[in-house]
């Protein structure tokens, strides 16, 4: 009888409450606000992460990240829109530093090129007047001064001697627009002079006994299609910046007498507009990489710096 009523007492109980609860109401229960994260990258890396309230606007990185010959252009989204940073964030996201070519950085090293910068003009000619001579024009690089002269690499197919001429006068103009009469190169231990169609080079010289021209830098790591190159046409104020598009083979349309090239070359789309096919290409250090020698249809072509040591061990270097 004593179980009866304590169960009868706990169910009274328990009723009171529920009915007491009821008339309550729904008991909210407060939870964290949605978080989204942001993810500020420099070249595929993270430079900043943060975590942003749903609906709430991020901040920007306090820093803004910095390149060599660069400016900072701002943060992109992944389609390439410029992000604005008043608009609330309503998903995770990933924003990317995007910079410029800075030309005004690169001028004082630009303008410096211009003491191993030469340009190279081949005459052709049979008559004594020169009346019938034809005229090539191209771009040299200084890459030793020795012995009382200096000695520029250059296009074979500029300063080879055309097809049904016996005559012909190279000459070498510097930046100070003096000309000098120029000589073909032989090393004293190679077999003939410095000059292959299968490279598209070759080496000349002329007496010198100034003081002011100077030697290019000859090194630079291997180039990567997408990497932004600047070329430098007949002078350094004929300057145009573009990327590699491709490293790859390319069919010369020039006599195979003068330019035969078959292995991989670099493709790119940095011309000097100043009417010459023939260009330098640099890397963003100032550092040669390339000799073009072919430009046609918005795209040229240039001999990689590695086949040019490789020439010069063949054909210069004893």
């Amino acid at each position: 009888m004593k179980k009866i009523k304590f169960y009868l007492l706990i169910c009274i109980v328990l009723s009171v409450f529920l009915v007491s609860c009821g008339e309550l109401g729904d008991i909210t229960v407060n939870s964290e606000p949605t978080r989204h994260s942001v993810i500020f990258t420099v070249d595929g890396k993270t430079y900043e992460s943060k975590l942003a309230e749903s609906g709430r606007v991020v901040a920007k990185p306090s820093k803004e990240p910095s390149k060599e010959n660069y400016s900072f252009a701002g943060w992109y989204t992944e389609d390439d829109s410029l992000y604005d940073f008043s608009q609330p964030v309503t998903k995770s996201i990933t924003l990317y530093a995007k910079f410029e070519l800075d030309m005004e950085a690169l001028n004082d090293g630009i303008d410096k090129l211009k003491y191993s910068i030469v340009t190279v003009e081949n005459k052709c000619f049979n008559s004594e007047d020169m009346s019938d001579a034809v005229i090539e024009k191209g771009i040299g690089i200084i890459f030793n001064i020795s012995n009382g002269h200096c000695f520029l690499i250059t296009n074979n197919h500029t300063i080879g001697i055309k097809t049904g001429y016996a005559n012909q006068i190279v000459t070498v103009q510097d930046y100070t627009g003096t000309t000098h009469n120029a000589l073909f190169y032989k090393g004293a231990n190679k077999p003939q002079r410095a000059s292959s169609n299968e490279y598209d080079l070759s080496v000349i010289c002329f007496p010198y006994n100034r003081s002011d021209l100077r030697v290019a830098k000859l090194m630079s790591g291997t180039p990567k299609v997408e990497d932004t190159v600047l070329s430098v046409g007949s002078s350094t104020d004929k300057i145009a910046h573009g990327t590699i598009t491709a490293i790859t083979k390319k069919e010369t349309n020039m006599e195979e007498y003068l330019s035969d090239v078959e292995f991989n070359v670099i493709h790119h789309n940095a011309i000097p507009d100043d009417g010459i096919n023939e260009s330098l290409l640099f890397d963003l250090r100032l550092v040669l990489v390339g000799i073009t020698y072919q430009t046609e249809n918005g795209e040229a072509y240039a001999i990689p710096y590695s086949k040019i040591v490789e020439f010069l061990n063949e054909y210069v270097y004893n």
